[in-house]
Parts: C-alpha cells; sequence; structure tokens
C-alpha cells in the first residue's frame, strides 16, 4: 500500500483488512455480525495498488453496488445491509452523518467467502482469449473453432480462479467437488440477468468477476469497473465485422497504460518492482480519462449522473454534481422555431446556477471563419448542434475540436425543414448518422436526434448524462500536389 493511500482510521471501529480498493471495518456498536465497508479511491492493476487516486471512484462503485443489488438482483441474497444514511444507525454517534461514509461506505453482513473468484464469460477475451488461442480450450470448455478476441460464446462459461496473490485458474469441476454447485449457479445467473439489462441499454458486460458463501450470498465488488468488463453494443458490432474487440468501459484504459508502461511483466511481490510502479505514480490524463470512464458507465447502467442516485436512490439530499456549461450552436436562426422547449430547459439550468449556457447562430458554410474560431476558442463541457437540409455543421464542429486536440463531445440534431420535406429530413439525419467513424453523439438506436422533440431531448442529455471521453485520434495526413496515381488502375 503506498504511503498516504491507507482506508482512514475511523473512530471506535477496527480496521479489520486495508484491501487493494476497500477497506473492512469491525467493531460496530453491539453488532458483531456485521462489518463497514469502506470504498477508497485506490486503483490497481495487474496486482499492483498504484500510488494514485480518482476522484469519486469510490462513490461510484460503492453506488454501483447499491444499484445491482437492490434494482437489477434484488431476488438474490448479497452482503448488503445498509446504505447512505441508514448506515447511521449502526454507526458510534461520533462517526453518524459523516459526509464521506455516506457516499462511500456500507454495512454489511460479516459472511465467510469462498476462497475463490467466480469469473463468468459471455464474451471471449483477455485471458480467456490468451487460453483458447493456445488451446482451443477456455480453460477446459470446448468452444467452436474460428472464433476470435472479442468473439461472443454460444453459452456463458465458469472460470473460476483461485483467491490469492496472482489468482491461478482453477478447475470448475473442481469447484463444484469442493464447495457444491451453488456457486457456479448463481454467478451464471447473475451474470445472465446483469447481461440481459445492460444490453436493454446499450451495454454488453463480456465478462463478469464476483464471490460468495458456499450457499450462493454475494459478497464484496458486484459487476463494478474494477471487477466486469463493459463494452458498448454499437462499438462491439462494429468490431465484430472485423473479428476485433471493441474498447472497454472500465479499468483496462488505466491497464493498457500500466502494459506500455511493464507494470504487467512486474513481480507484485518483489519489494524492488513495488517501489517502481509507486514511483511512477498516474499520468493525470490517465486520472481524468478514467474517472471520466467510470463515470460514464455508471450513467449508462442507471440511466443517471451518480449525484442524482445519490440523491433519489440512497437518499443522500445534498448530494450535488459538477457543474456543466453547454454550447448551443445553430446554423440558421430559421430553425430557431424547433429550439423552445430545448432552451427553456437550458435556462433553467442556468438559472438554478449547474452551469452557463452559450448560444451561437454560425454558420458552417456562411460564417467558416466564425466556426473556425468558435472551436479553437470556446471548451464548453459539451455542445449541443443543430442544422437542417444537409446537415454539416454538428460534424464540421467535431471535425474542428479535433484539429485544436479538443475532444469536446457534440450531439447532433437534424431540424425539420419548413415547410416540411421529407427528403430534406432525410438528408439531415444521414448527414449526421453516417459520419465515417461516429464521431457526433446519436440516440441509443443510432439515430440522430431530429426535430424540436430532438433538440429537447439532446438539451436534456448534454445537462443530465455522463458522456465517455475520447482520445484524442491521430489526424489523417493530407496528400498535397501528388502525381496522378495512374498506376494503380491497371490491370497486372
Amino acid at each position: 500500500m503506498p504511503n498516504g493511500l491507507e482506508s482512514p482510521q475511523l473512530a471506535g471501529l477496527n480496521l479489520l483488512h486495508d484491501g487493494k480498493v476497500r477497506g473492512t471495518y469491525n467493531g460496530l456498536p453491539g453488532r458483531d455480525d456485521l462489518l463497514l465497508q469502506f470504498v477508497s479511491n485506490r486503483i490497481s492493476i495487474f496486482n499492483f495498488i498504484l500510488n494514485a487516486l480518482v476522484p469519486k471512484k469510490g462513490e461510484i462503485l460503492a453506488a454501483m453496488t447499491v444499484f445491482w443489488l437492490t434494482q437489477v438482483l434484488k431476488n438474490f441474497k448479497s452482503h448488503l445491509v445498509a446504505f447512505g444514511p441508514d448506515i447511521n444507525e449502526y454507526l458510534p454517534k461520533e462517526l453518524q452523518d459523516n459526509a464521506e461514509l455516506l457516499r462511500r461506505a456500507l454495512i454489511i453482513q460479516r459472511l465467510e467467502l469462498a476462497p475463490i473468484e467466480a469469473i463468468v464469460r459471455g464474451y471471449l477475451t483477455g485471458s480467456g482469449w490468451k487460453s483458447y488461442e493456445k488451446t482451443g480450450q477456455c480453460y477446459g470448455h470446448i468452444l467452436p473453432p474460428d472464433l476470435w478476441d472479442g468473439a461472443k460464446l454460444p453459452f456463458p462459461i465458469f472460470t473460476p480462479t483461485e483467491k490469492s496473490d496472482d489468482d491461478p485458474a482453477i478447475d470448475h469441476e473442481k469447484v463444484v467437488k469442493l464447495y457444491g454447485g451453488v456457486i457456479e449457479r448463481v454467478a451464471l445467473q447473475t451474470y445472465m440477468q446483469a447481461a440481459e439489462y445492460a444490453l436493454s441499454h446499450g451495454i454488453i458486460i463480456a465478462d463478469d468477476k464476483e464471490e460468495e458463501t458456499v450457499d450462493g450470498i454475494i459478497g464484496d465488488e458486484v459487476l463494478t469497473p474494477d471487477s466486469s468488463r463493459f463494452w458498448d453494443r454499437t462499438e462491439w458490432e462494429e468490431a465484430a465485422k472485423k473479428k476485433k474487440s471493441p474498447p472497454s468501459w472500465d479499468k483496462e484504459f488505466t491497464r493498457k497504460w500500466g502494459k506500455g508502461e511493464g507494470i504487467d511483466n512486474l513481480d507484485p511481490t518483489n519489494p524492488e518492482h513495488i517501489a517502481k510502479v509507486e514511483a511512477l505514480g498516474l499520468p493525470a490524463e490517465v486520472v481524468r480519462m478514467t474517472q471520466q470512464i467510470y463515470r460514464a458507465i455508471f450513467y449508462r447502467l442507471t440511466g443517471m449522473k451518480l449525484e442524482k442516485f445519490q440523491r433519489e436512490v440512497m437518499g443522500i439530499a445534498d448530494a450535488k454534481g459538477p457543474n456543466v456549461n453547454v454550447a448551443v450552436v445553430i446554423g440558421s436562426e430559421s430553425d430557431l422555431w424547433q429550439c423552445e422547449f430545448g432552451l427553456l430547459e437550458l435556462d433553467k439550468h442556468q438559472r438554478f446556477g449547474r452551469g452557463e449556457i452559450d448560444y451561437n447562430v454560425i454558420s458552417c458554410h456562411r460564417n467558416p471563419n466564425e466556426l473556425r474560431n468558435f472551436a479553437e476558442q470556446e471548451n464548453p463541457d459539451v455542445v449541443v448542434a443543430g442544422a437542417g437540409m444537409a446537415a454539416a455543421l454538428p460534424g464540421i464542429i467535431k471535425s474542428l475540436f479535433a484539429s485544436f486536440g479538443k475532444a469536446i463531445p457534440v450531439i447532433g440534431v437534424a431540424f425539420d425543414s419548413n415547410p416540411p420535406n421529407p427528403r430534406a429530413t432525410l438528408a439531415a439525419q444521414l448527414s449526421i448518422e453516417e459520419l465515417p467513424g461516429k464521431p457526433v453523439i446519436l440516440q441509443p438506436d443510432g439515430k440522430a436526434f431530429t426535430g424540436k422533440d430532438g433538440f429537447n431531448a439532446a438539451c436534456k442529455l448534454a445537462i443530465e448524462a455522463d458522456f465517455k471521453p475520447e482520445a484524442i485520434k491521430e489526424q489523417k495526413p493530407a496528400k498535397l500536389h501528388e502525381k496522378l496515381p495512374i498506376g494503380m488502375f491497371r490491370q497486372s
């Protein structure tokens, strides 16, 4: 554990165990059967605890555990007893109403968990893919030939590991012999139920890791970005056409950074290697991207920003999210009739002190210099860009942002024509939907926001959503004054 990252000492309680991410305390007054679990902002990869904190990570993981266990998997037995203000009932008086505990602590049942990680895979990737590459099987499970990294499996499979420093694989049949079949059954059932729910929200759960008692009571973390691999459904579909795996919406981003630093080749039991990893820290940009990825997957799964979930589900009345500054850009004032309700929503957002709204009318065809200046000089959190006819505006704004090294999300709106012209509306929609790489934010079904209802929905999304951060892509080089490539057309 890097110095200064330990879980806090809590008055009246004993820190029983300080894990990679969670600290567990006993000593709750009169309740030897219960524990307090405090979720830290630490992050670990390859069995190293990194010398860095990811802001809000502990709150997200705690809230996500509450979400899964109280809303999607509520029919399964778990360790969860209390969360939010309800934990006060179990705390010593001096710890009650502690803001950090209300957001990051859970009261849990003391359980004796089986010493295995119950891993279920619905898709072939990670170490499962490596096993398949070597043997044509995935940890003893017979699978069809010609699968690829990212392929959907014909059925979910149980691939447990031992609970230890290096988590070696253990045969699934051996787990049944040692501990009975309940762990495997519950792990498969919870995965399938959660995966079905997530898919309805456009998210694929590629695999999941959970811990249970021998009689199937779920403990520790549940379906978080630390324990599961999440993919965007549309990104997976595009990647599957090329037989590749899509980018992950979890701590895989931090793992990739760690691989670039060679951490995956180091020994977490070697003091010299531990010191080397601690000295690396975690770059600020990786911290920022990781936090935004965690926030984005939480929003996609729950339909709420973290702070709204804390208020409405966890009962934390004073949970307040970050301000969101929104820039609105429309191509012509002739389309303003479609903006009334969306602009009223944004005005209310601004009047309540939740962020600033910047309203602009810039035609990408008639005001190219002004549009370029906007992209260069402005730094909103999100842009709502609406245009009619060919609707080039959203894509051009996104392209200009990229040229200035800015990864600012742009929500595209296809305005209806006036008088109505279905062909013109369709052209506007396609100009947004069919951009290469789909850089502009669309609706969950892959369609562009359209007309006045679409503009209203886009404005609400701008202030209510957390968006997945983007890495700035390397610009495609232009070729100027080249020789005519006549030879490439000739038959050999």
